[in-house]
């Protein structure tokens, strides 16, 4: 059965738009959800909390009747997947100082591009923030190990130190000598 060449394209767009690619030439986006912004959050604000990253594109959702006022979320999207990574995991609970409001911490989370409510993009999103949270509590696990590791190292240090001092002292003079820390 032959198949005529526009039909074709619009097929390959259906795959490539389940496999998650935006469009015909595949091009995947990169677009994580920010939320709690206050409601006086512009663009350029956004932007230069994240310029570090240097997003793409940003849009912060509006009211319909005041296109001034933030509704409190906005879309970040980046070029490469490596910078969205380290968006999510380097700005979630950052604090967002606009200069107007007080600051306030910003939730930083995973969005699929392409907007919707279609239940196969709710689970997608949903999924991926599963997975993400596990990412999140994995690092934080990892954290508190090391930090509990460098606690350990100083009080072995701190140990040694004292030892050292306790060896610098003659046997016999040791109990009349007072030590740091120690009464005689």
């Amino acid at each position: 059965m032959a198949v005529d060449p526009p039909a074709a394209k619009n097929e390959e767009a259906a795959a490539g738009a389940e496999n998650g690619d935006d469009g015909p030439a595949g091009k995947s986006r990169f677009i994580a959800f920010i939320g709690n912004l206050p409601y006086s959050a512009t663009k350029e604000s956004v932007s230069a909390h994240f310029v570090s990253l240097r997003p793409s594109d940003v849009r912060v959702l509006t009211e319909r009747g005041n296109p001034k006022k933030c509704r409190g979320m906005a879309f970040v999207e980046f070029d490469n997947y490596d910078r969205m990574k380290t968006c999510l995991e380097k700005f979630h609970h950052t604090e967002f100082n606009d200069g107007i409001s007080p600051v306030r911490k910003i939730n930083v989370e995973l969005t699929a591009g392409g907007g919707g409510k279609t239940a196969d993009r709710q689970d997608k999103i949903k999924e991926k923030n599963r997975k993400l949270n596990e990412e999140r509590i994995r690092r934080t696990q990892r954290e508190e190990a090391a930090k509990l590791e460098r606690q350990k190292e100083a009080k072995a240090k701190a140990q040694t130190v004292e030892e050292k001092e306790e060896n610098d002292i003659h046997p016999s003079r040791r109990g009349r000598v007072p030590v740091r820390g120690k009464k005689w």
